[in-house]
């Protein structure tokens, strides 16, 4: 069983193997002195075969040791780094090895050994430290070659953006571990967002998820304003299925202009056909014309984070919203307060001195109500410079990370082929157990932009990509279609840099060495 214990401010997680489970005392094992032996302890980054070779793992450290004189009732093994809680495992004292898991990437580790010779471990010795530091995480391009041009298109019509449904438990019928994509589509009339289903049985092949079919009469259409020369919604936009205590629909949160308002902001519609998702028309219609999309139409909208209440002056428009949920715990959301979302931040002209980027990410927290920005003693937005496209993650527990596109731009020109200039992708990570109550993810819980890591692509021949192929990669979706983080699927925006393309299409990668 797993069990969570707090000693002098920080968090250790702990696996108790039933026959040592008095081991897991409200102690600290470094409060406790300890003889030594020799143990030979050694740590180094899990070895992963992959489509390209055998990679060093991003995410796990392989232990081993040699066992001490005598009896051993269990090991404590602990790996600990400068940002993340130590994560302590209990092992089996006829065991000399141990992998573990749920590391972030590109990590330095200090990992040290006690071997407890009672159940209380009142009785130690030490094993001793090593160090060793995970790899960078890769990802490979799915299809073939070595350009967008020979990708996977996921969806056939798929222009930009990407948003997942993985159904479980309580799914309708038909429905079960069922995975439905929403996007926007590449035809002029029907962009917005449109919705397609995986065909067959979802699997740990990337195969299974690398091609759905478009669901014919569903979705939203979105406008152009020919006046202001500017789409005005809906824009980029996230799918949630709320829990039955809040409806048992399906939630699209989207950015738009609609309404009458100059400046993009956060808007919600709930299905009307239940966790099906697909109609969201109160009327004998599926497909919710532009018009229809209004807070009094037919596709009922209400405003979730915006400017009518008079707050939110730092932000110049509202972009990219996503929220922080614990997908790998309940496919739906419960409308906890304290759930927090990550926003594409531009500032408006009276907070310009909050950050030297024109690109950043806020941080927001639902009271039970709506979404809230907390400021610093400055009056600036909790945020972190050159985030752009923040998209979050769970990887477990209390365990989040996130991937963003690193723009360090100050102007806000959209660079090479309109994608944003150069801006290659970074991961993040958080722990709820870093700071505070260990059920909320705090802002202070994320570790930063500022020490994100690298992530690396490959096209699917194993040559890596260049910056500015990376840089291509843009509102994506990461999520594990079997609820398995060893398992990450990435839907993106693709586009060839000498336009052999055609427009951006929805492509996808996979990551090799979790």
């Amino acid at each position: 069983m797993f069990q969570t214990i707090s000693a002098h401010g920080s968090v250790v997680a702990v696996l108790c193997a039933s026959m040592v489970s008095a081991a897991c005392s409200e102690a600290s094992i470094d409060d406790r002195p300890a003889g030594s032996w020799q143990s030979g302890l050694s740590a180094h980054p899990a070895a992963i075969d992959t489509t390209i070779g055998t990679l060093e793992s991003s995410a796990k450290l392989v232990v081993s040791w040699q066992a001490p004189n005598g009896s051993v009732d269990h090991y404590e093994v602990s790996a600990a780094s400068e940002a993340a809680p130590s994560e302590t495992t209990s092992v089996a004292g006829d065991e000399t090895d141990i992998t573990i898991a749920l590391l972030r990437s590109a990590t330095s580790y200090s990992v040290s050994l006690i071997a407890c010779m009672n159940a209380d471990c009142s009785e130690r010795s030490s094993g001793g430290e090593a160090t060793a530091t995970t790899a960078e995480e890769t990802w490979q391009i799915h299809g073939s070659g070595s350009s967008y041009d020979s990708a996977t298109r996921v969806v056939d019509d798929a222009n930009t953006k990407a948003s997942t449904i993985v159904y479980g438990e309580g799914a309708p019928d038909g429905f079960d571990d069922l995975i439905q994509l929403y996007y926007d589509p590449v035809g002029a009339a029907d962009k917005g967002i449109r919705i397609a289903t995986v065909s067959g049985a979802t699997t740990g092949d990337p195969d299974s998820v690398s091609h759905f079919t478009a669901i014919a009469g569903v979705g939203l259409n979105r406008k152009d304003d020919p006046n202001a020369g500017e789409v005005v919604g809906p824009l980029t936009f996230q799918v949630v299925p709320m829990n039955e205590q809040l409806g048992g629909n399906v939630r699209l949160f989207f950015e738009g202009t609609i309404d009458g308002t100059d400046k993009a902001q956060l808007y919600s519609v709930d299905s009307v056909d239940g966790y099906v998702g697909r109609d969201f028309h109160t009327g004998s219609e599926t497909l919710c014309a532009f018009d229809d999309i209004t807070a009094t139409g037919a596709c009922p909208t209400t405003e979730v984070f915006g400017f009518s209440d008079g707050s939110n002056e730092a932000f110049r428009e509202i972009r990219q919203a996503k929220l922080v949920l614990p997908r790998l715990d309940d496919w739906r959301w419960d409308g906890g307060a304290n759930t927090p979302m990550v926003i594409t931040l531009h500032l408006s002209d009276g907070y310009r001195h909050c950050s030297d980027t024109f690109f950043n990410a806020a941080y927001a927290i639902y009271d039970g109500d709506g979404w809230h920005a907390a400021t610093d003693d400055d009056g600036c937005p909790n945020s972190w410079p050159g985030v752009q496209a923040p998209l979050p993650v769970h990887v477990g527990g209390p365990r989040y990370k996130l991937y963003f596109n690193n723009n360090l731009s100050t102007t806000g020109t959209m660079g090479p082929a309109n994608m944003g200039g150069s801006k290659p992708i970074k991961v993040m990570y958080a722990d709820a157990r870093s700071s505070g109550d260990e059920a909320i993810v705090d802002f202070e819980d994320w570790d930063g932009s500022l020490v994100a890591r690298e992530v690396r692509f490959v096209w699917p021949d194993g040559t890596e990509l260049s910056e500015d192929d990376e840089s291509r990669l843009d509102d994506y979706e990461v999520y594990a279609p079997t609820d398995d983080p060893d398992f990450l699927v990435m839907y993106a925006n693709m586009s060839c840099t000498d336009g052999s393309c055609g427009v951006p299409f929805v492509g996808m990668a996979v990551l090799l060495n979790p």
